[in-house]
């Protein structure tokens, strides 16, 4: 339930677990009577049960002099923990579909066959006529919908490379349209 909550978390938990492995602490609210049904709604709640579960422990509490809520800071409990939450990770990751990296591997090679028959496999099996959506016109574009698809399946490859996509040219023309760059910087 932990790794689901982490795992299908937004950012603000995705950050604090990163701090948590780095061995740092997080400041948070706790909630001790939480409600399994309350889970997702409520981010803290992950906390709260990792808490509850012997996966943190408590290194500091403040208090304001308000009628604000309790704050908590909270670090992982033993190097065990940081482990088996490293591994959870790693799992996550080692699911990642095999023939979406062959496709990026493909791309470094400039193997336009096997990219060629991996757009036409996503595409046959993924895609409808009504996603390329409809110009105000009433003329379709769906170039644009696979200009936008190409464009994610790259975008992991921003650390190595950079990556441009439809650049204006600052006179209100098209030129460039639907085109995407990608290049080693120098």
């Amino acid at each position: 339930m932990a790794g689901r909550l982490i795992r299908e978390g937004g950012a603000e938990i995705k950050i604090a677990m990163e701090d948590l492995l780095e061995g740092k602490s997080i400041e948070t609210t706790i909630d001790e009577e939480v409600v399994f049904d309350q889970l997702e709604d409520n981010s803290s709640a992950v906390w709260s049960l990792l808490l509850a579960a012997g996966y943190l422990k408590v290194t500091g509490i403040s208090e304001s002099s308000d009628e604000e809520d309790t704050m908590y800071s909270l670090a992982l409990t033993d190097l065990e923990v940081k482990k088996e939450f490293r591994r959870m990770i790693r799992s996550w990751f080692s699911r990642s579909s095999v023939r979406y990296n062959d496709f990026i591997k493909a791309l470094q090679a400039d193997n336009v066959s096997y990219m060629n028959q991996y757009m036409n496999r996503v595409a046959s099996s993924v895609f409808s006529f009504f996603d390329t959506g409809k110009h105000p016109s009433g003329q379709s574009e769906p170039e644009r919908f696979y200009h936008g698809f190409v464009l994610g399946l790259i975008v992991d490859s921003q650390l190595d490379y950079v990556i441009t996509s439809n650049r204006e040219s600052g006179f209100g023309n098209n030129v460039g349209r639907n085109r995407a760059e990608c290049f080693k910087p120098d």
